[in-house]
């Protein structure tokens, strides 16, 4: 089987480490072998610290949707020129794996047309919860239940700092915790601000409760402006 994938960043490099790692289970389970053949990048000559020396770089996105593959794994982010990538493979009938949760919440229901029009699968579990299968469990374990309420952490960065604000420590230094140890990015506007989980909201409250949500439906408060008191009253301490 082969694979092309779009970005080759920190996800996509994790990717190929985790099919390079699991070769021999994949293939003893799938019958078959996936084999990274091609991968669409910004920048061929950047360093990478996994190894690309079988897969065949491509900096030009024309050559990209023309090549003959069996897969399509998405993560190179953005938005609508992603979304129109994604739609031309689905409309090849090319199955898409995408973890691009920005896409997702803007797309979702047109993306999922086109896969239902040409028969195709279109995944997207590592798009909310990473490893924990959250979207395939809707789907299918919780197909026939009536689900109420859908509770849980949607990211793990403001779990973090407000964990480490639970020990006594200022937002300032939870969030520069955070950042050393690679929780947070450099610019941690989408997670501090709610942004990240509320895309993750509108994709989990689709599936939950049969409903399409627009970003501006969802009610976003983010952490900025929580101070260790609020931390102290919430525990009952102040």
């Amino acid at each position: 089987m082969k694979l092309l994938m779009l970005g080759l960043g920190t996800v996509g490099s994790g990717v190929i480490k985790i099919l390079e790692s699991n070769k021999d289970k994949i293939t003893r389970k799938m019958g078959n072998t996936i084999t990274v053949t091609h991968a669409y990048v910004k920048d061929i000559k950047k360093e990478r610290d996994v190894d690309v020396s079988s897969i065949e770089l491509i900096d030009d996105i024309d050559i990209a949707k023309h090549l003959d593959v069996d897969m399509v794994v998405e993560v190179m982010g953005s938005i609508n020129e992603t979304k129109e990538i994604v739609a031309h493979f689905l409309g090849k009938k090319v199955p898409v794996v995408t973890a691009n949760k920005d896409m997702l919440a803007v797309y979702i229901d047109e993306l999922e047309n086109i896969a239902d029009k040409n028969n195709v699968q279109f995944k997207y579990e590592a798009a909310v919860a990473g490893s924990i299968p959250i979207i395939r469990t809707i789907e299918t374990s919780f197909n026939s239940n009536e689900i109420t309420r859908v509770m849980g952490i949607l990211n793990g960065t403001t779990n973090f700092i407000l964990s480490e604000m639970g020990k006594h420590n200022s937002y300032k230094d939870a969030l520069e915790e955070a950042t050393r140890l690679g929780y947070a990015e450099q610019d941690p506007t989408n997670d501090v601000d709610g942004i990240d989980a509320s895309r993750k909201i509108v994709l989990l409250a689709r599936l939950a409760f049969n409903i399409s949500l627009n970003l501006d439906e969802v009610d976003v408060r983010g952490i900025r402006n929580i101070d260790t008191v609020d931390i102290k009253n919430l525990e009952g301490e102040g």
